[in-house]
C-alpha cells in the first residue's frame, strides 16, 4: 500500500483546484419544427450545476434566472414557462413571428459559462394547406394540358392520314375514269371508221384497193375529166 506524504496530498489538491472545469450544455434538438398554435419545447441539459442563466430570442432577453428564481420578460409572461434547475424553456401557442434562433447561456457553479442555440421554425397551417392545394391544382392543370395536347396531336394525325387515303383513292378513281374514256373514244373511232368504209360504193372500194399506176395519163384527173382527155388524145 502506497502512502502519500502530506506534501504530495497538498500538491494534488492544488492541481485539482487549478485545472479548468469544462461546462457544456446539451440540446435535445438543434432545430424545432412546429405548426402555428402549438407549443415549442426547448429542452436542454447542463453538464453541471448552474448558478444562473438566461434565454434570448434574436439577441433580445426572454427570461433570466438566478438559483431557483426566474424572471420572465413581460412580453412573454402569459405564454412562457421556465423549468428549473436544468433551464429548459416552453413557448405556448407559437406564431410564425416566433420563428428564429433562441440562445441559452448558463453560468455553472464551477467553471466557465457556456451557450447553446436552438432554431425554431413555425409553419402556418393555413398557408401550408393552401400550398398543398395549390400544388395539387397545378399538378392537375399540367396533367390536363398534357392530355389535351396528346389528344389533339392524335386527332391531327388521324385527320391527315384519312385525308391522304382519300387523296390516293381519288387519284385512282380519276385514273380509272381517264382509262375508261380513252377506251370508249377508241372504240367509237373504230366503229365510225368501219361505218364510213362500209358506206363507200363497191366500185370505189375496188378502185381504191387497186394499186396506183404512176405512169397512168389519167393520174390526178377526176372521172368526168378523163373522158374529155381521151377525146382530145384521139384527135
Amino acid at each position: 500500500m502506497v502512502t502519500l506524504t502530506p506534501t504530495a496530498v497538498t500538491v494534488c489538491l492544488l492541481i485539482s483546484a487549478v485545472e479548468p472545469q469544462y461546462f457544456t450544455i446539451q440540446t435535445e434538438n438543434s432545430w424545432i419544427n412546429v405548426t402555428a398554435g402549438d407549443n415549442a419545447l426547448f429542452s436542454v441539459a447542463p453538464s453541471a450545476g448552474v448558478q444562473s442563466g438566461r434565454w434570448e430570442f434574436e439577441g433580445r432577453n426572454i427570461v433570466a434566472w438566478n438559483g431557483t428564481t426566474g424572471d420572465i420578460i413581460n412580453d412573454y409572461t402569459n405564454w412562457t414557462e421556465l423549468f428549473l434547475p436544468n433551464g429548459s424553456l416552453l413557448l405556448k401557442w407559437v406564431t410564425v413571428s416566433d420563428s428564429g434562433e433562441y440562445t441559452v447561456t448558463m453560468i455553472p457553479n464551477i467553471g466557465i459559462q457556456a451557450s447553446a442555440t436552438i432554431t425554431l421554425h413555425v409553419v402556418d397551417q393555413f398557408l401550408d394547406d393552401n400550398n398543398i392545394r395549390s400544388g395539387a391544382i397545378a399538378g392537375i392543370v399540367i396533367a390536363a394540358l398534357f392530355s389535351v395536347g396528346l389528344i389533339s396531336g392524335i386527332s391531327v394525325w388521324l385527320v391527315k392520314r384519312k385525308a391522304a387515303g382519300m387523296e390516293v383513292q381519288k387519284r385512282g378513281h380519276n385514273n380509272a375514269n381517264v382509262n375508261s374514256t380513252v377506251r370508249d373514244t377508241s372504240a367509237t373511232v373504230s366503229e365510225n371508221s368501219g361505218g364510213t368504209y362500209e358506206n363507200i360504193p363497191r366500185k370505189q372500194k375496188e378502185r381504191a384497193a387497186e394499186p396506183v399506176n404512176g405512169n397512168s395519163p389519167y393520174m390526178g384527173l377526176q372521172l368526168q375529166d378523163q373522158s374529155v382527155y381521151s377525146d382530145l388524145m384521139r384527135h
